[in-house]
């Protein structure tokens, strides 16, 4: 089963993950009425605690993999499940076209332990390569004993 925590250990950077950015995990919860909570947190560059949360369904039951993700004050965005072997690793992938004239990709390897041996990251890698996606871009995200992955100072948003 998906749900539960994914720790990101490789990625393109984006506007919401920028370069440099650490201690980022995903949480996944079933809602009961086909929804999946969705709980981002990470740390920025600057050292501040980020966090956002919002949900997901998949338009198509018959096709599971391929999600649209929901977060206040956004569109729906893209969520395609490559592959995964749920216990260790998922290469989730997304495309956004605007305009035939700009091309953003987002890419996440996630995996279940904060810290995964070099076998499970390259396994997944290689579902990138293998739908013929460059791995040029992708930047290494620090995980491990000194996240901090809730902020005791602010109520969570999953707490609203």
């Amino acid at each position: 089963m998906y749900i539960g925590d994914w720790f990101q250990v490789q990625g393109i950077p984006n506007f919401f993950t920028p370069d440099n950015s650490s201690c980022i995990r995903a949480s996944y919860g079933d809602l009961g009425d086909g929804t999946i909570s969705v709980h981002n947190v990470l740390t920025y560059p600057n050292g501040l605690f980020g966090e956002i949360c919002g949900s997901a369904y998949a338009p198509n039951p018959e096709v599971p993999g391929e999600l649209l993700v929901l977060f206040p004050f956004s569109f729906p965005g893209q969520y395609l499940v490559l592959d995964t072997d749920y216990e260790n690793w998922s290469a989730v992938y997304a495309c956004v076209d605007l305009l035939d004239e700009f091309k953003f990709e987002y890419t996440w390897l996630l995996t279940r332990d904060p810290e995964p041996s070099d076998e499970v990251i390259s396994t997944a890698l290689d579902v990138f390569v293998s739908k013929g996606i460059s791995l040029e871009d992708f930047e290494t995200y620090q995980q491990g004993p000194q996240c901090v992955y809730e902020d005791p100072e602010v109520p969570s948003c999953i707490d609203t």
